[in-house]
């Protein structure tokens, strides 16, 4: 435990932190439900040595009055709000609201917020920790319990401090509008609020854990509306109290035990991953970041050590009347001197924290003897280098006063629980909690050439000062002074240093601007002008104070515009100073002209959509056309540029009428207009298509204008046909050419309005194609047809066969096989490209066919030459269509001859062509459709 020993030692030598002094707070107030008390509602503020100026203010709500007032040396004073309590309390949740508090001082102060509750029934006090409560990280720590009662919630409330704050909230559990684990990003401006509230009442449901980040400082109000104290009684209270960001936790706690009638609660939240929590200097467990340790503190005090910084949020009380504080860290941090007031006439407790050696130093109002030495009992596990005490201050101030606890040898905390055992408990701290950090001031952070930069840092005694400036200058001590600074020694000033083997000093910035003899200021101005307008000149403010003056260099004004009326030319003067560094004077001069004109002078009334502007101008010869802009009416969207325009297509198809407007615009920025309508009337799209008649000299013609647009009723279309050779007026003529061949033929069509469209397309007039059929009989009944087509420049598409018995085909050439032979009638078909059929008739003849069954052969040749039955001769039907072979055999069964194909004669020879002698021969037939048997007589 040996930096106890050197806490004390240093904490021995300063008196430079008193409480939670500070000349400026941020504040944002939590809502309170009215149905348990929530009114009145006050700020409470106390002075030390030196008077105050107070000014109570929201910088984001013009609707709240501002409230000022002065407050003498060590006193109190009471600012009531609860006439303004619907723009006081932050509600409600999920909106940008503009209900945030900037208090600022002209000295050092002590200052918070209470909800008093004229039934003492809700109340609680919010401790405001000035700029130490400002950050950009934040993780907010509750209790998880004990619920609220059914129409009050937990939350937490964000202000910001600056303009254009981007603040990313990623909620541990549900509220109102967003879901838990999911991060949303806001916007506030400074003094802008936001409430994020639990969308439940159960313990369960408390938002401890939820992070805050955003881009610039913004200060965090935790609020636990109507707490069941059901375990320690069965009362129900207000907590809350204004958090401290992530780089203010420290590591090290010394909670001290309040006055429930049960064990207090402790809340460690971690910042970060793997946050070891020892207890009085024994490990009782390992969390992460936003992680939060719960303890019951029965004891009358706790000793708490993290390994990471981690909040403490303690939740106290009177009997069963509850409180909760954020406790602050107690290395390098405490106060000197903390002031305080006492609110009722309630039980009033003082809790009191000080390095062992140290209790014997309080003064209480600049009185010794009041907080006594024997009061104090050492904390467990510190090793007997931290005592506390429990104080009843109850008959040490009467409600409403002011009160000062001091010590000069050593920094301390101090704690007030403050209420009753069954109306309600007041719990904050008012000390430092903050690390010792040096602070500069400045003769001026803002001079001319020349001056003298003085900065002197605060005095801490034993501390290091070493100064880094602009241009990696460095200096020493703790205070500085440049004498004849020029624009060079601009920058920023950073005191930082350190005390031996203590505790870390925070560095303190100061930004330096130098500034030469202010620059020519600018002035700017609208004119030249055109007549009945009015002058401006301008000048944008800066950094420097500045005066326009007249030509004998008298001030005429000190706003940043000037307006003249009128004609003619006017001349203005401007110089900036700043203090008393001048610049040279600038002057500017400008004139007021007369105004421009435009007229259209283009057509009012078009066929189709597409119009053609152009316009006449005048203009003042010393102020010039810039452009002429053509724009729809009422869109004012611009459709051409120039003094004209060609092709400006309307917004609808016709039947339309439309208002257009003609901008001049001149050099100098003058304007004239006029205004037009413009008629556009729907057109005819002429096409049209035809149709062959199929009979070499006619056409049918028809029409496919349509209108471009919607004609009014009364519109209609007119038709004008030329043929070449004759003409139409008709929708849908027909035309009679003198022959085959392609026509030009065209179609006008014209509107009511002599709107017209014409198409003129070529046409052909195919003639009747000339066809030739031939039919060749084949074997078994079969049929060959071919057709010779002579059809000029018609395509024919196919081709259909129609034979009797059911048969046809669409090839050329085709052949059938017919059921019956004979003659016959048939027809051929062709169909064109024009849609056109044409039939054409003729006749064919069909073989009958021989089978082997139905062949007949004879049974008696006479070979005597007289030419009549002299041979045995096969059907050249037969002979033509099947393979075949007739064997002759005598009686002895010897083979005397044979027919084949093309062979098929027998003249009673054998096959060495010897005459065989008369008499019955056999003959076998045979085939690819069977065999045939029988005999032969051979006579002579």
């Amino acid at each position: 435990m040996k930096h106890f020993y050197l806490l004390i030692f240093i904490l021995l030598s300063f008196n430079y932190s008193f409480s939670q002094l500070d000349s400026i707070f941020w504040f944002v107030a939590p809502e309170v439900a009215q149905s348990h008390g929530d009114r009145p509602i006050v700020f409470r503020f106390a002075t030390l040595n030196n008077p105050a100026t107070i000014t109570v203010e929201q910088p984001a709500n013009p609707s709240f009055p501002a409230q000022t007032f002065n407050m003498s040396a060590n006193s109190a004073q009471t600012l009531d709000v609860t006439n303004w309590i619907d723009m006081v309390e932050n509600k409600p949740a999920d909106l940008t609201l503009n209900f945030g508090f900037r208090i600022t001082s002209s000295s050092a102060i002590t200052a918070y917020y209470e909800v008093v509750t004229s039934c003492n029934c809700n109340p609680d006090i919010f401790a405001l920790k000035g700029q130490n409560a400002l950050g950009t990280s934040f993780v907010t720590p509750f209790q998880n319990f004990t619920s609220n009662a059914s129409y009050a919630r937990n939350g937490f409330n964000i202000v910001a401090t600056q303009n254009n704050t981007t603040i990313t909230i990623l909620p541990k559990q549900n509220i109102v509008g967003h879901n838990a684990n999911i991060p949303f990003t806001i916007t506030l401006n400074a003094g802008q609020t936001y409430y994020a509230e639990a969308v439940g009442q159960s313990a369960n449901q408390h938002l401890g854990g939820s992070t805050i980040v955003s881009n610039k400082p913004v200060a965090v109000t935790i609020s636990d509306d109507t707490a069941s104290g059901q375990f320690w009684g069965g009362c129900a209270d207000l907590m809350g109290d204004q958090i401290i960001p992530t780089n203010v936790v420290g590591k090290e706690y010394i909670v001290i035990k309040g006055y429930l009638n049960g064990p207090d609660k402790i809340y460690i939240v971690a910042t970060a991953n793997n946050t070891q929590i020892s207890i009085n200097g024994a490990v009782v467990t390992t969390i992460n970041a936003t992680q939060t340790y719960e303890y019951n503190l029965s004891a009358a005090s706790v000793y708490i050590q993290t390994s990471e910084p981690a909040y403490c949020l303690h939740v106290s009380g009177f009997g069963c009347e509850l409180g909760t504080a954020i406790v602050p860290p107690i290395v390098c941090t405490g106060s000197n001197t903390v002031a305080f007031v006492r609110s009722t006439t309630e039980f009033f407790a003082i809790n009191l924290l000080v390095p062992a050696g140290g209790e014997t130093s309080f003064l209480f109002n600049g009185n010794a003897g009041v907080i006594n030495a024997t009061s104090f009992n050492f904390v467990p596990g510190t090793s007997n280098q931290w005592m506390y005490a429990q104080i009843d201050a109850s008959s040490l101030l009467t409600a409403s006063q002011a009160a000062r606890i001091t010590n000069n040898s050593v920094k301390f905390h101090m704690g007030l629980i403050h209420g009753g055992s069954s109306s309600g408990c007041r719990y904050g701290y008012f000390s430092d909690f903050s690390l010792l950090k040096y602070k500069i001031e400045a003769n001026s952070d803002l001079l001319c050439s020349g001056e003298t930069i003085s900065l002197n840092a605060n005095n801490l005694p034993g501390a290091t000062y070493t100064w880094t400036g602009p241009n990696g200058t460095t200096y020493s001590g703790n205070n500085i002074s440049i004498p004849n600074a020029q624009v060079s020694n601009s920058g920023q000033y950073v005191v930082y240093g350190n005390l031996p083997d203590a505790c870390q000093l925070l560095p303190d910035t100061m930004q330096i601007t130098v500034i030469a003899t202010p620059p020519l200021p600018e002035i700017f101005t609208n004119g030249p002008v055109c007549a009945g307008e009015q002058l401006k000149f301008w000048t944008v403010p800066n950094t420097y104070n500045f005066n326009w003056l007249n030509s004998t260099g008298n001030i005429i004004s000190t706003t940043d515009t000037l307006f003249y009326n009128g004609n003619g030319t006017f001349i203005v003067y401007l110089q900036q100073y700043l203090n008393s560094c001048l610049s040279p004077i600038n002057s500017d001069t400008s004139l007021i002209f007369g105004a421009p004109a435009i007229t259209y002078n283009g057509p009012v009334e078009i066929c189709g959509n597409l119009v053609n502007f152009s316009s006449t101008i005048q203009t003042d010869g010393t102020d010039l056309m810039s452009q002429i802009q053509w724009k729809r009416v009422p869109s004012d969207v611009v459709v051409a540029t120039g003094f004209g325009a060609s092709g400006v297509q309307s917004l609808n198809p016709p039947y339309n009428v439309e208002e257009f407007v003609a901008v001049l615009t001149t050099v100098n920025d003058c304007i004239a207009t006029d205004t037009f309508s413009v008629t556009f009337y729907p057109f005819p799209t002429t096409d049209f298509t035809y149709s062959d008649l199929c009979d070499g000299q006619n056409l049918s013609f028809q029409s496919t204008a349509v209108w471009f647009g919607t004609p009014d009723p009364s519109d209609q279309m007119n038709y004008f046909w030329n043929f070449g050779n004759n003409s139409a007026t008709i929708s849908n003529p027909q035309a009679t050419f003198p022959s085959p061949g392609q026509y030009d033929v065209t179609l006008t069509v014209t509107s009511n309005h002599g709107c017209l469209d014409s198409q003129t397309n070529p046409v052909i007039l195919y003639p009747i194609p000339n066809v030739l059929v031939t039919s060749t009989p084949a074997c078994l009944q079969q049929v060959d047809f071919d057709a010779t087509i002579n059809s000029g420049d018609l395509n024919i598409s196919s081709v259909s066969w129609s034979f009797p018995e059911g048969k046809n085909g669409t090839t050329n050439p085709i052949s059938h096989t017919f059921n019956q032979a004979g003659n016959a009638n048939g027809t051929l078909q062709l169909f064109a490209q024009n849609d056109c059929i044409f039939d054409y008739p003729f006749t064919f003849t069909v073989v009958p066919k021989v089978e082997i069954d139905e062949l007949v052969i004879p049974n008696v040749i006479t070979v005597n030459a007289d030419q009549l039955n002299d041979e045995l001769t096969i059907d050249t039907l037969f002979d033509a269509c099947f393979e075949f072979e007739m064997v002759i055999i005598n009686r002895w069964g010897n083979e005397v001859g044979i027919l084949k194909n093309g062979q098929a004669t027998f003249s009673g020879k054998d096959q060495n062509g010897k005459a065989l002698t008369p008499g019955i021969y056999f003959y076998r037939l045979t085939s690819t459709h069977g065999e045939k048997h029988g005999f032969l007589t051979i006579l002579r």
